[in-house]
């Protein structure tokens, strides 16, 4: 089976709720400097590193799923966690 989707450069709040709050769920991919090749995917959760995420969108590198809802609309991860454990 093959899956195909689109994805493109990500912008800033596409990673990063405001300077200090990273966008925790979103998926995303790192395009390698040398190869030109994406990895991944990832995903930006409480383990990730914001130095090392800043870096790579410093330089670029992100890339995030084109999709149909707009990546304006935030969720808080504990509300989003309570809603999934009582439905």
């Amino acid at each position: 089976m093959k899956v195909t989707f689109d994805i493109r450069p990500a912008e800033r709040n596409d990673i990063a709720l405001d300077k200090i709050n990273l966008r925790f769920g979103q998926v995303f991919f790192i395009k390698s400097m040398i190869t030109q090749k994406f990895e991944g995917p990832y995903k930006i959760s409480e383990l990730t590193d914001p130095q090392e995420l800043g870096e790579w969108f410093k330089f670029e590198m992100i890339y995030v799923p084109v999709n149909a809802i707009s990546n304006n609309v935030t969720v808080n991860p504990l509300i989003h966690e309570q809603t999934q454990r009582t439905v």
